[in-house]
């Protein structure tokens, strides 16, 4: 994302693309409390298919953003797009804790400890290992 930002709206610092970057995180911190507390009224069915709609409106809106000549419009879009994004991912991660709660309740902590790494572990990789596919096969 930073080498496209940087290609086609060069009006972009480092700065913006990290506070693009941070919504996801921020949103998510901001939600996951509020989504916590809701989830027997809304139900974790419906919290995971709300996850899915917030994931698929942040996606179209990462598509539309790159037709827009104007870094400030681009900006912004991606900006609300990276918290749609985050909400989306707190409709997941307390959705997924619940139902580990709920149907593993002899191996609870374990199972929580190992879904807690796994989101750890990923964010530590993940990265890692898409760039280095970016790389082998050129991706741009």
């Amino acid at each position: 994302m930073p080498d496209y930002i940087f290609e086609n709206y060069s009006e972009l610092s480092g700065q913006d693309v990290a506070q693009i970057l941070m919504m996801q995180a921020f949103a998510q911190l901001i939600f996951s409390p509020v989504i916590g507390s809701r989830m027997k009224d809304i139900g974790r069915r419906n919290t995971l298919m709300a996850a899915m709609a917030f994931y698929i409106l942040a996606m179209v809106m990462f598509a539309v953003a790159t037709y827009f000549d104007s870094a400030q419009i681009f900006f912004w879009i991606n900006f609300w797009g990276k918290f749609v994004q985050g909400i989306g991912a707190a409709c997941t991660f307390t959705a997924t804790m619940a139902i580990i709660c709920s149907r593993f309740h002899e191996k609870k902590k374990t199972y929580m400890a190992v879904a807690v790494v796994t989101q750890g572990v990923s964010l530590c990789f993940g990265p890692l290992i898409c760039s280095s596919v970016y790389s082998v096969f050129s991706y741009r």
